[in-house]
């Protein structure tokens, strides 16, 4: 059987008991359903006197772990208790400034993962006390593989593999591993590009992991040095690339990952 709206409104109740009773509060809170989505999880907004949480409705479905519909919704309040989409204050100019959301979640992620001392540091996940990993790869939806980790991966087809989950999407960007022992000389490879691996230079190909851009190849053709604003108030280092689809593009280096093997 789905989740309802009614379910929703009582995790909401009991997380806010949990996490925020000591919080101000603003305009009366109603949470449902929303669209199906594929990137977003969940928002905020106000209208009229009125707050209104949507939840991706993709997790109606009982196979979606509950803890992912509570982190939604704590997210969600901690945008409310900030001043976004309840009528209150503002409390910063950029609704994820500085990580503020992050640091109202360090309590409900200690309770979700039974550890008091665990800190979401440099936001490394994939090594969470949990029984396997599962590697989902790129080219799901309307996201592209690269044709180079297809061919890759599809020659390896039947080997033996480990895999190493590990995950970070901000600062560095890591993604997960998959490691297939080679014999002798079977892993060179005569045709890959004389780039330095992980150097960012003209000519690298990359991959945008933040709107607008989400998901979309591309290649880097300039380093600008000067530092650049961004919407969240920050000062970046941007860089210039041409998308797949022949876009001229900026965006910050931290918005996107070297597309490797």
């Amino acid at each position: 059987m789905l989740r309802d709206n009614e379910w929703l409104e009582n995790r909401v109740r009991e997380l806010w008991q949990t996490y925020y009773s000591d919080a101000r509060t603003g305009y009366p809170i109603t949470v449902k359903f929303g669209p199906r989505a594929r990137y977003r999880y969940g928002s905020i907004y106000s209208s009229g006197e009125q707050c209104h949480i949507l939840v991706n409705r993709l997790f109606s479905h009982p196979d979606v772990p509950e803890y992912v519909v509570d982190a939604t919704l704590v997210h969600e309040l901690a945008h409310y208790i900030h001043g976004y989409g309840s009528g209150l204050r503002k409390l910063h100019s950029h609704p994820h400034r500085g990580g503020v959301v992050d640091r109202e979640l360090i309590d409900y992620l200690r309770t979700a993962l039974n550890d008091p001392a665990y800190d979401i540091g440099v936001a490394i996940t994939g090594h969470e006390p949990i029984p396997f990993s599962l590697v989902v790869t790129e080219g799901f939806g309307d996201i592209p593989m690269a044709d180079r980790t297809f061919a890759l991966l599809k020659s390896l087809a039947g080997k033996r593999a480990s895999i190493n989950g590990a995950t970070q999407i901000r600062a560095g960007v890591i993604r997960p591993e998959v490691i297939v022992p080679q014999e002798g000389d079977a892993a060179a490879d005569a045709d890959r590009p004389n780039i330095e691996a992980g150097q960012l230079v003209p000519g690298t190909p990359i991959r945008v992991i933040r709107e607008p851009y989400f998901g979309i190849l591309g290649t880097v053709t300039g380093l600008p040095s000067e530092l650049v604003q961004v919407e969240s108030e920050t000062w970046v280092r941007v860089l210039n690339a041409k998308l797949a689809d022949g876009r001229d593009v900026t965006v910050p280096r931290a918005n996107v990952e070297i597309i490797e093997g």
